[in-house]
């Protein structure tokens, strides 16, 4: 049986003790930066993640962190019109 969902879970926010939600960060500058990176606005969530995670254009020092920040960009912001 599945629980159900909050009104600020339907709204997609994540309310897990390390969601970023919680975390206090908006990540502007590194949305910033993605987005003058991939420069269309119709780009679908797939051309985000690999500029960042293949291309590394957030500079990143390591996969890890990369894809952590796919998560939270994510999160944050959908990545997908």
């Amino acid at each position: 049986m599945q629980k159900e969902k909050t009104l600020s879970e339907k709204f997609g926010f994540r309310n897990q003790r390390s969601g970023v939600h919680l975390a206090r960060t908006m990540m502007l500058e590194e949305l910033r930066l993605l987005l003058s990176f991939v420069d269309d606005p119709q780009a679908d969530k797939s051309l985000y993640v690999q500029a960042i995670e293949n291309e590394n254009c957030l500079s990143k020092r390591s996969g890890n962190t990369r894809s952590l920040t796919v998560r939270h960009l994510a999160e944050l912001y959908g990545l997908d019109p």
